[in-house]
């Protein structure tokens, strides 16, 4: 073929053009198709909750289901009503004393898995008081930010008078003392008698820092007293028909703690309420009630348990956002009886 020939070139060109065409049309090789496989259900995850950990018999829970990715609850209840239960949040009683193992097993929303999970509960004894002493539990029942009727205290002089003082032989003997008048609010007046053991500069201290603290107690409290004696000496405080014993060094102590106005008013309800201590209806009371709230109340039956009552009744029904919630179980199941008792005797609790 002659090369120079146009006509020839041509025809070679379009051949070649032709089977490139031919060549970029084929059909490709088949590719395979991807196929979609469903993901996994996620597996179960138990898990609850309940309104108590710590009960007294008779009393119920609330569970909660808290799980995740499940699709029915199988629950277990050592010693309950009910012992089991399909619920997904059921309620429980239990009757018998004694810490028991709660189980909760579910199945997953894939209707094979399972898992499960297992938590404690208590049910405490209603026979035994949950406290040594209620002066202890919460220090902050009474603070230093509270109203209070106190309105001063004047230096009067110096005067020989029977103080009242652990110290002494049959609590009382006769001494010198500096004498203050404290003036409350409602035209309360207390007679503030301060060993001269101390100096006039630390007599003033004492009589203004106790005077001042009682004037937080409840105006039913406050208003039967009519004298407040103040030693030196690491001795317990007391109280007894009108009249408040202190020690000083015992007091430091109890500040130490935040507790002088708890303690405080734990002494003026033996000024105050000694009367109704000893009444028929307290004592019947008493008697109706599960348990005292301290065991010092229990130890000292006739003597203390009003005393160690009437705080946490205070607390309890007009400064609740004081207590925990495991101290107002307490109050409530425990000495319900008390409670309505104390309730009908229209108490003034002025300033509280």
């Amino acid at each position: 073929m002659n090369a120079t020939n146009p006509l020839s070139f041509l025809r070679l060109l379009g051949v070649a053009l032709i089977l490139f065409v031919i060549g970029c049309t084929e059909e490709p090789e088949d590719t395979p198709v991807p196929v979609s496989t469903p993901k996994p259900k996620p597996k179960p995850e138990a898990d609850f909750s309940f309104s108590r950990q710590e009960i007294y018999p008779q009393d119920t829970i609330s569970f909660s289901d808290k799980s995740l990715n499940a699709a029915s609850w199988k629950w277990t209840f050592p010693s309950g009503d009910p012992e089991s239960s399909t619920e997904q949040n059921p309620v429980v009683i239990f009757n018998s004393i004694g810490a028991y193992d709660v189980n909760l097993e579910v199945l997953g929303t894939d209707g094979e898995t399972t898992s499960s999970i297992t938590q404690k509960i208590t049910v405490k004894d209603n026979k035994i008081p949950p406290y040594s002493g209620t002066i202890f539990i919460e220090p902050e029942i009474i603070i230093d930010e509270d109203p209070t009727t106190f309105l001063s205290v004047t230096y009067v002089g110096m005067e020989r008078v029977s103080l009242f003082d652990r110290r002494a032989e049959n609590f009382f003997h006769d001494v010198e003392v500096f004498v203050y008048t404290a003036d409350y609010e409602k035209d309360q007046a207390v007679k503030v008698y301060v060993n001269s053991e101390f100096t006039r500069a630390q007599a003033d201290e004492h009589a203004r820092s106790y005077a001042s603290q009682m004037g937080q107690l409840p105006s039913f409290l406050l208003k039967p007293i009519t004298e407040l004696h103040i030693n030196d000496g690491n001795h317990p405080w007391s109280g007894s028909r009108g009249l408040m014993l202190v020690h000083t060094q015992q007091g430091e102590s109890y500040a130490s703690q935040g507790i002088v106005a708890e303690t405080l008013l734990h002494e003026a309800s033996h000024a105050s309420l000694q009367d109704l201590n000893v009444s028929t209806e307290y004592l019947e009371v008493m008697d109706q009630d599960p348990t005292h709230l301290s065991t010092y109340a229990r130890d000292n039956l006739y003597g203390e348990d009003l005393a160690e009552t009437i705080l946490l009744y205070l607390a309890y029904r007009y400064r609740p956002d004081r207590l925990k919630e495991d101290e107002k179980y307490n109050i409530s199941r425990l000495i319900p009886n008390r409670l309505q008792l104390l309730d009908k005797q229209g108490f003034d609790v002025y300033p509280w």
